[in-house]
């Protein structure tokens, strides 16, 4: 929210400097961001005092709960309550007869001048459904000249951030930001019988707004119609059938209070916010409709733009009544480790305009009742934080809980979480954290099977704050790949990153009678790797490390080896968002746990991701993985120890050519079943392929360690466990030395 001060002073007289100020509202409550300044031109606002060409403007941070700061005025309402506790004037006596509101603030009760016509000029309001419409007000405009607004009220709405448009549009919006009541004019002309219908939109209905989008509407929201159409969306904007133009007479002025989570609605399924929409979904005022048309005519007879005509037409179905609940005095200096004084608590408190009764048989206890622009206050606590806002939490002694605590049990899965955050970072790669909230357009960007595959098990919310933040993510790569195209439009080719987060299915289940819809979240693994990531470390380039395939693989050996003290299969397998090249599932025990691979390129080009390296990727289900291996025990691999052998190792290579077909896992458990308990270490280094070495087939390099902890390896033995070897690898995988 952003509040000149010279608009600020209107109401509210105080002799800080701008950022005192700032500081004071700050500290209770309303975070002042910046202090901003708006140059002008040399001519000077006679209208606001303004005798030099900056205007400061406050830019305010607001809590959703307080939509009563949607304003100047109620900002001022929380500057006058600060400084009335800061002044001098006596705790005791008359205050407690008198509003502080009366002391400072300057009540917005400004007369108009009523024409002796009949009501309304024969304009009739109907409200049809009153849940949704709680209150409507207006008044007719006549002798209406459009014509360029006054250069004070120009300045106004440009400091705040408004452009003007013309008289009449510009102070209804000025009244909108003083005010915090939204205020619509109709060409009177253009209303069909002159008679407004507040009614729910018909199925299908459409409508042009006043941005000319024409928008298809649906019983769940409502619109303010004559006898023939729609002519706005209540609460959101205005219809352009009914739009003021140049040759407007006659105007209609709709002040008028809806339903918020109505409103609010209908703006998230139009993707259409607006001034009036963003302060109507947080709740208006109810009690001021009527006085924002007042300001309306005072404001537009001062400028001499248009003359009321009739009286206001006020339908109000159910009025305000204010809800007063106890407050026990005790209760408030035990909260705040405080000793206030009944006293100071009643100064505050009206300071607030909140009305205070004391209990006449109970004196433990008082009744309060908060103004009706104050929807926030329901329970006793939230007079005690009032009270502590104006009061300054500054003064709040700060005093050490006098209690034991206790040390929180870690959970299996933040244990986890530290763990894989442990070994990742020393590895290299950095941590991200992102939404778990993405769309259906980033799941259908992995490739329609994968849609599919998670059709029936995807979580859509019922009210998404946008359209991009629609479902609950069922994967984590879509958001990696966001990260991707963030960082490669900036530049930053090289990525090895990570994220344990949460993702989201539903699934239909078998109960006792029927079956039964089962949500569930569980932590995934998501490791993603493309570019150099030694780059800047080193000078030569041979020892950049580039990320490939098999890189990616031996991060999540060494981390599951880590982790779990176990070994994960690598079996190929084609998967939509991958590379058929380099596609392969990561399996445990025949069970499938994720994928590993290379993102394809129509992938990348649907996230808009122009790649100058192949990006790589893993995602495991990390979470159902250890739940597997360990069960209800504690996720932690078991610790064996065995003897260090005193003797050194021996060393060979082995090189073999097999077929295409011949997974690592089948060469790699024949060699160590084949090495008579000697094999120390095996580790495969290098895959090639060429037409010299054949078309199917693939030459497999590995690295072998042979050691004993008994005695001292010749070379004869390590040749014949070699011979051994190579026999079992001929014989059962049909393989062939390479030469």
């Amino acid at each position: 929210m952003r509040v000149p001060l010279s608009w600020l002073r209107d109401f509210c007289d105080f002799d800080l400097t701008p950022s005192a100020l700032a500081k004071k509202l700050t500290m209770a409550g309303l975070e002042v961001k910046a202090i901003d300044k708006v140059v002008f031109s040399d001519q000077q606002d006679r209208h606001s005092k303004i005798d030099e060409n900056i205007e400061l403007v406050f830019d305010i941070e607001l809590t959703s709960n307080r939509p009563d700061l949607l304003s100047v005025y109620g900002v001022s309402r929380e500057v006058n309550a600060i400084l009335y506790w800061n002044s001098d004037c006596n705790s005791s006596g008359d205050i407690f007869n008198k509003r502080a509101g009366d002391y400072r603030l300057k009540l917005m009760e400004l007369p108009i001048v009523e024409s002796k016509s009949e009501i309304s000029n024969g304009v009739s309001v109907k409200i049809e459904d009153s849940d949704l419409c709680l209150r409507y007000s207006c008044l007719v405009f006549e002798d209406v000249t459009i014509d360029e607004s006054p250069e004070w009220l120009k300045r106004r709405l440009i400091s705040y951030g408004q452009r003007p448009i013309n008289n009449i549009v510009d102070l209804t919006n000025y009244i909108l930001i003083e005010l915090g009541q939204p205020l619509h004019a109709f060409d009177l002309d253009t209303i069909e019988g002159k008679k407004v219908i507040v009614r729910r939109a018909k199925e299908n209905e459409k409508i042009i707004t006043l941005d000319e989008q024409e928008r298809q509407l649906s019983p769940n929201d409502l619109v303010i119609a004559d006898e023939v159409k729609s002519i706005a969306l209540a609460g959101v904007m205005g219809g352009l059938n009914t739009d003021i133009k140049e040759n407007t007479r006659k105007i209609l002025l709709e002040s008028a209070n809806f339903s918020t989570s109505c409103i609010s609605k209908t703006s998230k399924a139009l993707s259409l916010e607006s001034e009036s929409s963003l302060r109507f979904s947080r709740g208006v005022d109810i009690e001021g409709t009527v006085k924002a048309i007042k300001r309306f005519a005072f404001l537009a007879q001062s400028i001499d733009c248009a003359k009321p005509s009739g009286k206001i037409l006020d339908v109000y179905p159910v009025r305000f009544s204010p809800t007063k609940f106890s407050v026990r005095w005790d209760k408030i200096n035990k909260i705040l480790g405080l000793a206030l004084t009944e006293n100071e608590v009643k100064k505050i408190l009206y300071s607030l305009n909140f009305d205070l009764k004391v209990d006449s048989e109970d004196k433990k206890f008082f009744y309060v009742s908060a103004p009706s622009y104050r929807k926030d206050i329901k329970i006793e606590e939230d007079i005690v934080e009032e009270i502590v806002r104006i009061y300054g939490y500054e003064k709040v002694p700060m005093n050490m809980p006098n209690f034991m605590m206790k040390c929180p049990k870690i959970s299996k899965i933040l244990s986890l979480q530290r763990k894989i955050d442990e070994i990742l970072q020393k590895l290299g790669l950095t941590q991200i954290i992102t939404i778990s909230l993405i769309n259906r357009e980033m799941l259908s960007a992995l490739g329609y099977e994968k849609l599919r595959q998670f059709e029936e098990s995807i979580i859509e919310l019922r009210n998404p704050l946008s359209v991009d933040h629609s479902i609950l993510r069922p994967t984590l790569i879509p958001s990696m790949l966001e990260i991707v195209a963030g960082n490669f439009s900036k530049g930053n080719y090289n990525l090895f990153i990570y994220e344990f987060g949460k993702v989201f299915s539903k699934n239909l289940v078998n109960g006792s009678k029927e079956q039964q819809l089962l949500y569930e979240e569980k932590y995934n693994l998501a490791i993603l790797c493309t570019g150099f990531q030694m780059e800047g470390f080193f000078e030569l380039g041979e020892n950049q490390i580039k990320a490939d395939f098999y890189f990616l693989k031996v991060i999540l050996a060494c981390l599951l080896k880590e982790i779990a003290g176990r070994r994960i299969e690598i079996v190929p397998q084609n998967f939509p968002e991958f590379d058929s090249t380099f596609s392969a599932k990561i399996t445990f025990q025949n069970g499938c746990y994720g994928a590993i691979g290379k993102i394809n390129e129509r992938v990348l080009s649907n996230f808009k991701i122009e790649s100058i390296n192949d990006i790589f990727l893993a995602e495991i289900e990390i979470e159902k993985l250890m739940e597997k291996i360990f069960g209800d025990e504690k996720w932690e691999k078991q610790i064996r120890f065995s003897t260090v052998s005193p003797y050194p190792p021996v060393m060979r290579d082995l090189s073999i050519v097999v077929d295409e077909k011949i997974q690592n896992k089948d060469v790699e458990d024949l060699i160590i079943t084949s090495g008579n308990n000697l094999i120390e270490n095996l580790e495969l280094y290098d895959i090639f392929r060429s037409e010299k070495i054949g078309m199917g087939k693939k030459s497999m390099t590995y690295k072998i360690v042979f050691r004993s902890i008994q005695k001292t390896l010749t070379g004869e033995e390590v040749n014949e466990i070699m011979n051994n070897i190579v026999t079992n690898l001929q014989e059962k995988l049909f393989a062939t030395l390479r030469s």
